[in-house]
């Protein structure tokens, strides 16, 4: 005889989640992780996260993740997804030229500003 799946609202799944991460308080990175925001369309949990790296971290307990909101919900359907968010990759600027470079691209006259006072900007 199979157990029967009971149904999980979103306060439910909310307060087991909350549960479970509070148990995993000591593992920073996991933590980090679990206090992102979700969605949930039965039976699968989505949570956003930022970089490959996260999606390396989630891995490594997802499973317990996935098995202890499956018993504690008495829900054996429920699953864990993760979407990477896209983020337009910002560059770093460290150089002199390329502070100067970002500067003259929003302010296009500082190019002839340099240029009529005779400025470097590599110091």
């Amino acid at each position: 005889m199979t157990a029967v799946n009971q149904p999980v609202s979103s306060a439910q799944l909310k307060k087991v989640w909350e549960e479970y991460t509070e148990s995993r308080k000591s593992q920073v990175a996991e933590y980090q992780i679990l206090q992102r925001e979700y969605e949930y369309q039965h039976p699968i949990i989505t949570i956003q996260l930022l970089n490959p790296v996260e999606e390396s971290l989630l891995d490594n307990f997802r499973r317990d993740l996935t098995q202890y909101l499956r018993d504690r919900l008495r829900n054996n359907d429920l699953t864990l997804a993760s979407t990477l968010q896209s983020t337009e990759g910002k560059k770093v600027i460290y150089t002199a030229r390329e502070k100067f470079e970002h500067l003259a691209e929003k302010y296009p006259y500082l190019h002839e500003l340099k240029d009529r006072l005779g400025l470097d900007w590599e110091f």
